[in-house]
This record gives C-alpha cells, structure tokens and sequence, in this order.
C-alpha cells in the first residue's frame, strides 16, 4: 500500500501539468496532423506492436530503454504473417502517456517480518510519451502510434520530441506537423 501512494502522487502530479494540454512543463505536445508510413512492417507471431528505435525495427525485449522508441499496434496479435502496410495515417487524437514499472525486490524470506512497513517509498521509474490515435478508413486494423521518452526516475522522465520521434522512426516514417 506505501508504494501506491508515491507513484500515485506522481500520476497525479503529471496529470494536473497534462491538464494544461502538455504531459510535462518543460515540453510540448507534438501536434501531428498525419503519419506516413514508408515502408511495411512485418508484425511478429504472437504479437500486436512493432517498435521503431534508431530507424530500425527492434523487438519489445531488445529495445534500449533509454532511448526514445515509436510502435505501431494492430488490433489484434499476429499469426506471424500480419503486415503493415505502407500507407497514410490522419491523427485524430494525441494522448498522454505515463507507463510506469514497479520494482519489488527479490524476497528469500529470510528478511519479510524486518521489511513489512518500512518500504522505502521511493517512486517507480517511467516512461512518458504519447499515443497518436489513428482516423483512416483504409487503415485496416492498424489503431495508433505510441512513442516513449527514455525510462528514467520521475523527476528526470520527460517525453520525445518531435525530433527524437523523427529519430526513432528513421526512413520508415514521415510525420507531418499540424499547421
């Protein structure tokens, strides 16, 4: 319970700077109008995404972490031969996003009567980013875009900007700016 309540006051301390139409202070909200994707994405077996990091298709297990990423997800996981299409996406909506992971310490028991209560509450690491909600009546099952700032401690996480997302997608994808 001590633990929900500091990445809880993280969460909401992020969202009240989200009211104010940026995730964090110190950046602003890419405003995208569309996304083109280049070059078609193979979508591997038992999966719905697939990451973008350094122009290069990487997978979710071999991602640096503290390097922005973009991914692109499907509605639904792959039998191996699901592919994206290249083609042209209108952004219909931008949302925030907050992924945050929870570290627990590995427990042998020996020490579980000495630790109850006395977490140290320090708040989890994150990511902060963006979701780009796709709108395309040819977009088959292809639902958004997300890209992810660097994993980084609360108060050092921020999100991509545009030029790390351009970064991150390489010659796979151009974005276009909203006027």
């Amino acid at each position: 319970m001590k633990a929900i309540v500091p990445i809880s006051a993280v969460l909401i301390l992020l969202a009240g700077t989200a009211a104010a139409g940026s995730l964090t202070p110190c950046c602003q909200r890419p405003k995208l109008a569309a996304v083109e994707l280049t070059e078609a994405l193979p979508v591997a077996v038992d999966q719905a995404r697939v990451f973008l990091q350094h122009g290069r298709i990487v997978e979710k297990q071999r991602r640096d972490l503290y390097a922005p990423t973009c991914a692109f997800e499907v509605d639904a996981l792959s039998d191996g031969s699901k592919r994206i299409e290249a083609q042209s996406f209108r952004v219909r909506r931008v949302q925030d996003l907050i992924d945050a992971v929870v570290h627990r310490g590995a427990d042998d028991g020996g020490g579980r009567f000495v630790r109850v209560g006395m977490d140290d509450a320090s708040p989890s690491d994150l990511f902060l980013g963006y979701h780009f909600w796709f709108e395309t009546p040819q977009r088959g099952d292809v639902m958004r875009m997300s890209c992810y700032g660097a994993y980084a401690a609360p108060q050092d996480a921020r999100p991509p900007t545009l030029a790390e997302i351009r970064e991150a997608l390489g010659g796979f994808a151009r974005v276009d700016v909203a006027g």
